[in-house]
């Protein structure tokens, strides 16, 4: 309820770091990307509660957001391609997914076809992301220089 009346009262938000906190909820990012237009910066890395539910409404409504930290989260691919194909693709440029357990392949090539202005793309300890991920990477780097940082596993 904190993050919620925050939201409401401080409209103009631009980077907030909610990082580790562990009874974060979806509805706290919820009431951020609903109230908070002008969102740039996101971390939610470690808060083991979020889910799909807030790259999705972050993709729907944060056309500002250009960074964002998801790691250690339960997020999916179907949240990540959310947030890839949503009004922020152009502008993202950092994305933290590291050890999302529930990604695969399709998040990594949806942030690679959807996001041409990423630079930094950190997927590290994500077990079923797979060799796929670093061939469509390779061809990406091919053909754009933008890129600055990349960290994977693959197992």
């Amino acid at each position: 309820m904190c993050i919620q009346n925050l939201a409401n009262s401080c409209q103009q938000l631009q980077i907030v770091f909610l990082r580790r906190c562990l009874n974060l909820t979806d509805n706290a990012i919820l009431a951020l990307s609903d109230r908070c237009p002008q969102l740039r910066e996101l971390n939610i890395g470690g808060c083991c509660k979020i889910t799909d539910k807030s790259p999705e409404a972050l993709g729907q409504k944060c056309r500002f957001l250009k960074c964002i930290n998801l790691s250690k989260t339960m997020v999916t691919d179907n949240g990540i391609i959310s947030l890839a194909s949503g009004c922020c693709s152009n502008v993202l440029k950092e994305i933290h997914m590291d050890g999302c357990i529930n990604l695969t392949d399709e998040a990594i090539e949806a942030v690679l076809n959807f996001c041409p202005n990423v630079s930094i793309l950190l997927f590290h300890n994500c077990p079923n992301i797979t060799e796929k991920a670093r061939e469509a990477l390779e061809e990406m780097v091919g053909r754009s220089t933008q890129m600055k940082q990349i960290t994977w596993t693959i197992y």
